[in-house]
């Protein structure tokens, strides 16, 4: 080794320790699987939840609600789209709590229902009769607070702050007793109901369903068949002759011969239930001759059939027969007075006539069954027809479905061989001919047995199989039923328009969910809200067994004056107590007098009451319980609403599915009930679907659990997920996307604990160099800093969180990282440790660290909690009498999480300086492309040993550039350079030649290093 090299290394050993190397013990692994629970330990501990709520109140603070919607409590886990949920709300709260907003968040939890019921009933030996109803309702209660426990625990796990300890449960007794409540009042403005109406039925779940529960399947198969209804009195309507084509062939009366109508229906199954056939008055139709080949190629007549004029070619495609059109058209209101016969029952089908009918499928003449269809319900009672539905809640035939006699029991046998549910059934069977439709099921059977019966009746053209969309329960997965029975309804005729206006008060994000739910709220129907369940809060109503309604059953009786009775015993002992007492022990019997106008009930015994008048055993939909929770919560609790006085809250966020959901009977009961919707702006998210896009489901094995994703990267990675994607369309999530996003995460890492390192001895009230003072660069970085601020309120007040994530994610990447960092570690590391320069870069470093930190607390609470835990005392201590923290906070009770959100200093915006530096970086930008030619030429390794000449021909970038000359060479990284204004524009980068300052590392001429150091080392070695 030669004596300079040794005396090179002597040199650097001796100025070795004068080095301000960063100084901190801010972890680079965050640790997250231990770090993060001792984090929320003292946020509990703390009580940081409860302490935002105080200190915003002692500051008189605007109350910010985001009123949770309730994740149902049919397990203990959570799914990935449940933490989606869970964290935008809480980004949302926390933001809005670090503006300055006092931010109540009470979690909540819907715990009634029938996949509960169902899971319970499950576990009980002897299944539901084995228990009273009492029983299976505590049962179910335990059930569902168990699993209240274990979610609530993975909520928490998420980092999610609530008052977990007074969460809102649907099965409370003082909400069930509000419900009701509210339930009263719309019955007494005449808004709730019970009738004999058509509704969804799941025969899975033997209950009938509301629009919010119901779920289409697009890949639905259907059997589509073509039946014909033979005419009995057409040559009575002898006016239709004037229609017959006469031609020397055919005689007048031909037109009469055999003419049929003709139904197409994808629902065999409805057949027995068929009362008429509906045309539309003002469609054309025609009287067709229709002929069939038989085996042997020959044509023969299959009778003469009337169809609407637009689809005969569609049927003949369809049935495969010749169809030779022999009237003129004739408008379906000629055929008013017409009667069919059922083509398989001893029953007339009169022609009706509704506006439901159009040409765009089928035959323009419509199988109409009241009791199976809704359009067909209402058309039926128009016309007074009998409302049958022989099915029961099974979705079983009844009785009420007539025996048919098959003249060829082949077609039973055949109809069975491709249908394995049928056969099984057939062959427990004694059938001869006669075959009793009572028992069978009208989906596992119903459809191949009616095609079976119509083929052997010869009523059968066509049978065709269709895929299209078609409804489902969204709990048993089976498909609907349409059943008419009795129910109770909330009438939103009564109050749609007001609804309407209501929507058009609200803000949607994003806007496209305002025309979703308005057309949903323009479009339904009456809303169902009666289910045959156990589990649910019941329909505090009566039946009295000597007042029959038109269908001969018991009359109902729902008053507000019981209600109001009932609501404080609901409020005590909940509301099983409907079934676990008597009625004369719930409702006084001169009260029951009253509703029924017969003082003489005053008098009876309690048996002859209790003989008489039966309670409800129907329970609520749990839409309308989740509904009702602007009364049962929002209103019923003080920090929620103090004078009792319930006004719109500021936000819903929930599923995109809840436009017909939550959203939707939240706003029916607050529009029935106080005359406007129950929120200002509603949110809303789509699905979460696999990296592929696909749906989640066990059997792909793609499924996302969130605790797997924590464990594996911590609660943080998975926030950053949810703010880094945009959640107005559906999301896609993986683990790629953990992968890359804890890149990002380590970056902020890096980027904080930089920070932290280089601020080890810096006093804000001793060190903080003021404004004017500051160099260029130092000044264009806060301006920097301020434009970050304001974008990045503006993407929280507009919850555009994917925004927020791309330019913190930016900032600290490119614009800190690679660029100032970079630049600044030389002033940081070498110039003198009280220097001018070093505390200017360290008040940089500075004001970024209290931007930051709280940019951080909305997204990612624990890296925040973290930062500021390992913050140096003396700058913690300048954040209590500042603007940093809210009012009140001191070291005991001090918590990153009571931060105020950084508002944009004035004093730090400059938009000259910030039109200044870009002309600056497109300048360096050039010269680094000249330097990388010179670096692949091996002439130098590094830039540091660059001369850079500048020659600029551009007026703005000649005086920008010449505006920071004293900063340059640290700016640009470069030995050294001439800057010079010319004529034509040019960089050009050679091999500097000088000297390297073994302290800094920095290249200069010879006769600028003095005992191997710079001037600059020289005065920090000093100092």
């Amino acid at each position: 080794m030669n004596q300079a090299s040794t005396s090179k290394e002597d040199l650097e050993y001796k100025y070795k320790d004068t080095i301000d190397l960063p100084q901190t013990e801010f972890p680079m692994r965050a640790n997250s699987a231990i770090r993060e629970l001792e984090f929320q330990a003292e946020w509990y501990k703390k009580k940081i939840y409860e302490t935002s709520l105080e200190l915003r109140d002692k500051e008189n603070a605007e109350t910010f609600i985001l009123h949770d919607g309730p994740p149902y409590l049919s397990s203990d886990k959570i799914h990935i789209g449940t933490a989606l949920n869970k964290i935008l709300k809480d980004i949302v709260i926390r933001y809005k709590s670090q503006r300055g907003y006092k931010t109540p968040y009470i979690p909540g939890y819907d715990s009634h229902g029938l996949p509960i019921e169902n899971a319970v009933v499950q576990g009980i030996k002897g299944g539901r009769q084995a228990v009273s109803v009492t029983e299976l309702r505590e049962q179910c209660k335990e059930f569902a607070l168990k699993n209240l426990k274990g979610q609530e625990e993975k909520f928490k796990r998420l980092g999610i702050l609530g008052d977990w300890d007074n969460p809102y449960v649907t099965l409370d007794p003082k909400f069930e007793a509000e419900q009701i409540k509210l339930f009263g009042e719309m019955a007494e403005k005449g808004f709730i109901y019970r009738g004999l109406k058509t509704v969804y039925w799941s025969y899975g779940a033997e209950t009938a369903l509301a629009d919010a529960e119901v779920e289409y399947n697009e890949e639905h198969v259907s059997q589509a068949i073509y039946v014909s209804f033979a005419c009995v009195n057409l040559v009575e309507k002898s006016h239709l002759l004037r229609y017959a084509h006469l031609e020397a062939s055919r005689t007048d009366s031909e037109l009469f011969d055999d003419v049929k109508m003709v139904v197409w229906t994808t629902t065999p199954w409805t057949i027995p239930g068929n009362m008429a056939i509906a045309l539309g008055k003002d469609i054309d139709y025609v009287v067709v001759k229709a002929s069939r080949q038989d085996q042997d190629g020959n044509l023969t007549h299959a009778g003469n059939f009337v169809l609407a004029k637009d689809l005969v070619e569609k049927v003949a495609k369809d049935t495969k027969l010749e169809l030779e059109i022999i009237s003129e058209a004739i408008k379906g209101k000629e055929f008013d007075g017409v009667i069919c016969k059922h083509p398989l029952f001893d029953r007339e089908s009169p022609i009706i006539f509704g506006d439901h009918v159009t040409t765009d499928a089928g035959t323009g003449a419509v199988h109409t069954a009241p009791g199976h269809g809704q359009e067909d319900f209402f058309v039926g009672k128009e016309y007074g027809l009998e409302i049958l539905c022989p099915v029961d809640g099974r979705g079983v035939y009844t009785s009420e479905a007539l025996n048919y006699e098959f003249k060829n029991k082949d077609h039973l046998l055949k109809a069975a061989e491709n249908n394995s549910a049928l056969k099984a059934k057939l062959e427990n069977r004694e059938i001869d001919r006669a075959i009793e439709l009572a028992g069978f099921q009208v989906i596992k059977h119903g459809n191949d047995l009616l095609i079976a019966m119509l083929k052997d009746s010869g009523a059968l053209l066509a049978n065709n199989k269709i895929v299209h969309s078609y409804p489902y329960c969204w709990r048993s997965k089976t498909p609907l039923l349409y059943r008419a029975t009795e129910q109770w309804f909330c009438s939103v005729d009564g109050f749609r328009k007001e609804a309407l206006a209501e929507i058009d008060k609200v803000s949607w994000i994003p806007e496209r969910g305002r025309n979703r739910i308005y057309k949903m709220v323009e479009d339904r129907g009456d809303w169902c809200i009666s289910r045959q369940r156990t589990w649910g809060v019941p329909i505090p109503a009566i039946y009295d067994s000597e007042d029959l309604n038109e269908q001969g059953n018991p009359r109902a009786i729902l008053d507000q004056e019981i209600i109001q009775v009932l609501a404080p015993v609901f409020a005590k002992e909940g509301s099983s107590v409907w079934y676990s007492k008597e009625l004369s022990e719930l409702i006084p019997r001169d009260l029951i007098a009253r509703s029924v106008g017969d003082a003489a009930i005053s008098s009876m015994t309690d048996d002859v009451i209790n003989q008489r008048f039966k309670k409800e055993t129907d329970t609520m939909d749990v839409w309308f319980d989740s509904g009702s929770t602007h009364r049962s919560v929002v209103q019923a609790r003080k920090e929620l609403c103090p004078d009792g006085k319930f006004k719109p809250v500021d936000l819903y966020l929930e599923g995109s599915d809840q436009h017909r959901g939550w959203f939707q009977s939240s706003l029916l009961t607050s529009v029935a009930a106080n005359g406007f919707a129950p929120y200002k702006s509603v949110l809303t998210h789509g699905f979460v679907m696999d990296e592929k896009g696909r749906k989640m489901s066990k059997s792909l094995g793609n499924v996302v659990d969130p605790a797997d994703v924590i464990k594996n990267y911590g609660a943080d990675i998975l926030r950053l997920w949810v703010a880094s994607v945009d959640y107005s369309i559906d999301i896609k999530v993986g683990d790629t996307m953990f992968k890359q996003l804890s890149d990002i995460y380590r970056n902020f890492r890096n980027t904080s604990r930089y920070i932290l390192g280089n601020l080890h001895d810096f006093d804000p009230k001793e060190n903080y160099v003021a404004y004017d003072k500051l160099w260029s660069l130092d000044k264009y970085i806060l301006n920097q800093l301020q434009s970050l601020t304001i974008f990045l309120t503006s993407d929280f007040d507009s919850y555009q969180f994917f925004k927020y994530y791309q330019r913190i994610q930016n900032f600290c990447a490119v614009e800190l990282s690679a660029f100032y960092f970079d630049i600044a570690k030389d002033r940081l590391y070498t110039h003198g440790t009280d220097s001018l320069s070093r505390r200017a870069t360290q008040t940089v470093l500075y004001e970024l660290l209290r931007a930051l930190n709280r940019f951080f607390v909305p997204v990612l609470p624990h890296l925040a909690e973290d930062i500021f835990n390992f913050t140096p005392t003396a700058i913690k201590n300048s954040y209590y009498d500042s603007d940093f923290f809210m009012k009140g906070v001191r070291e005991e009770n001090a918590s990153i999480l009571l931060s105020n959100w950084p508002l944009a200093n004035k004093d730090f915006i400059n938009d000259d300086l910030s039109n200044i530096w870009s002309e600056i970086l497109s300048v360096k930008d050039s010269a680094y492309r000249q330097i990388e030619q010179i670096r692949k030429s091996k002439e130098i390794s590094k830039s540091l040993e660059v001369f850079l000449d500048f020659c600029l021909d551009n007026d703005e970038q000649y005086k920008a550039m010449k505006s920071i000359e004293n900063e340059i060479k640290s700016v640009f990284m470069i030995g050294d350079f001439v800057l010079k204004k010319a004529d034509k524009w040019s960089i050009l980068a050679s091999k500097f030649d000088g000297d390297k300052c073994v302290r800094c590392w920095k290249y200069f001429k010879s006769d600028e290093i003095n005992d191997g150091i710079c001037e600059v080392c020289t005065e920090a070695v000093k100092a």
